[in-house]
């Protein structure tokens, strides 16, 4: 973490978006890796850093002992206070600590003198979002040692282009009562010039560095010790707080931004087990994503758009032929095979199933990991954590931009009920590809809904989701028996004994499905049509 000026701190997210006030610089943006220490020691040799660096690396040593109460009030708010000590000079330090650093944020601490050796817990008030009262209440006596930090910062100052960028190895030993923690990390804080420098060079270095986009911070990871558990976990899914004041621009900027700390939590949990609950929410957390560019595309550059909801395409595809084998075994084979008891061609069926299930979760791993997904990750990034895109909008696109969020969503949600009403009451002998054709359009209107969520909290809100649900589950129901049809007819073709039965016997369970998903979805359409619109009234 670079030094900052005392007195000012700056706590958002830039340079897009929410605007920073006038009377402040520009803030500088901050984008913090994850290294593996092994990677630390090779860094000054570097070739893309000896190419660009301005002049030789400074090195710095410094330790921090950051003070909280028994029950960590302070950290709880979101901010660490701790003495600060740099060779003989010791400085009161206040850093926000609210904000996963993920992607790249605006986090500046205020460094301050210090009356004595003694912190002054009344500046704490000054912070945003403190709670004053909280703080008013604290005295230096309630406040005790929680953690140190030991820091060693090497810093290169870089040229990229137009961009000036410093680049910091932060290689931290953390000590508390319930243990001790050790981790590297690269900071890339931009100083001057284009953002896109920042990214672009970010990019170039992973070619040759392997690094993560950091989830925590050294402080938050100390928290974390300590407290024993995560206040910084990102929860996949979870609703990013909205106002229908903001401007369409910021709401898709804090959507986008939550679906993209979802993608990457999903991603990160997948390992060698390859679980079927590990694969489905990592393919639908790629959906959500490619459903923001889609629902947003009007508002979005449309080339750059595309291409990165192609490369998330293909990621969801790398894991799709492993889903379908586990919706298959779970929802088709195993109701099947409880059905029919002792069958032993459905034994043989399971079997080769989960062979060929186990080699389709293999290649999909092994598809995952050998996409540039940290490459895609910074791209995103930049998109959604600094809202930076490719292009500048046009005049349509910049004018919906800044429309004000609540009216653009009340028009979204307008539109989009009333397209599906249109396609789903003309179905009553509707083919595959059309219930196919109306389970994506289930699929665009649930995200409208779900992104616009936040907008309109309520029941009626929630009984409009619960209907459509039920609509997406017949939907799915009526696609896994197409499916498993066709995944039946592979497995057949690996037991010359039971194949044809076997199959058989899938297709008339799946048929048997179909038509009782058929009847239901007539009752569960009319409950659909006459639920109230929760926008109504808006």
């Amino acid at each position: 973490m670079i030094d900052a000026p005392a007195d000012q701190l700056v706590e958002t997210e830039a340079p897009r978006g929410i605007p920073v006030p006038a009377t402040l610089p520009p803030p500088a943006l901050r984008l913090l890796l994850d290294l593996d220490p092994a990677q630390a020691a090779g860094l000054a040799k570097n070739e893309l850093i000896l190419a660009h660096a301005a002049r030789r690396p400074v090195v710095r040593r410094l330790r921090q002992v950051f003070w909280d109460t028994p029950g960590l009030t302070i950290g709880r708010q979101g901010i660490g206070f701790a003495i600060e000590t740099i060779g003989r000079r010791k400085q009161q330090l206040l850093r926000p600590i609210g904000a996963a650093p993920t992607g790249g944020r605006i986090l500046t601490p205020i460094a301050a003198a210090l009356d004595g050796d003694r912190l002054d817990p009344a500046r704490l008030a000054f912070l945003p979002g403190v709670d004053v009262g909280q703080v008013a209440r604290l005295l230096p006596g309630d406040l005790v040692p929680v953690f140190a930090l030991d820091l060693h910062r090497t810093v290169w100052q870089l040229q990229w282009g137009e961009t000036h960028l410093s680049l910091t190895l932060e290689q931290t030993a953390t000590e508390a009562t319930a243990g001790t923690l050790a981790l590297g990390q690269i900071e890339l804080m931009l100083q001057s010039g284009p953002i896109q420098g920042l990214y672009e060079i970010a990019a170039k270095l992973h070619r040759s560095l392997p690094f993560e986009l950091a989830t925590h911070d050294p402080v938050q990871l100390a928290y974390q010790l300590i407290a024993g558990e995560d206040w910084w976990q990102v929860e996949p899914g979870a609703a990013p707080p909205l106002d229908a004041q903001m401007s369409v621009e910021q709401g898709i900027l804090a959507i986008g931004r939550a679906a993209v700390a979802g993608l990457r939590v999903e991603v990160g949990r997948l390992d060698q087990a390859m679980s079927a609950d590990q694969i489905h929410r990592a393919r639908v957390a790629m959906r959500r994503l490619r459903s923001v560019l889609s629902v947003f595309g009007k508002a979005l550059p449309d080339q750059p758009r595309r291409a990165l909801s192609k490369d998330l395409s293909a990621l969801a595809s790398a894991l799709g032929q492993a889903r379908e084998w586990d919706v298959f075994v779970s929802e088709t084979l195993a109701p099947l095979a409880a059905a029919m008891g002792e069958e032993r061609g459905l034994k043989g069926l399971g079997f080769t199933a989960a062979v060929l299930r186990e080699r389709a979760a293999a290649d999909a791993l092994a598809a995952v990991g050998a996409s540039d997904f940290m490459g895609l990750s910074l791209r995103l990034a930049a998109w959604f954590d600094a809202g930076l895109w490719p292009e500048s909008p046009g005049i349509e696109a910049a004018s919906l931009l800044a429309e004000p969020l609540g009216r653009y969503a009340l028009v979204l949600l307008k539109k989009s009920h009333k397209r599906f009403l249109a396609a789903g009451n003309h179905l009553s002998g509707a083919n595959a590809g059309e219930l196919h054709t109306l389970r994506i359009d289930a699929k665009r209107l649930r995200y409208i809904t779900e992104f616009c969520r936040p907008l309109f909290p309520g029941k009626a809100t929630r009984r409009y989701v619960g209907a459509l649900r039920d609509i997406q589950d017949i939907l799915g129901t009526l696609n896994d028996a197409v499916v498993a049809r066709g995944l039946a007819a592979k497995l057949a073709a690996h037991d010359d004994k039971h194949g044809a039965r076997t199959a058989g016997l899938v297709a008339g369970w799946s048929a048997a499905e179909t038509e009782t998903a058929r009847r239901r979805f007539a009752e569960v359409w009319g409950t659909f049509v006459k639920v109230p619109r929760f926008w109504k009234d808006r």
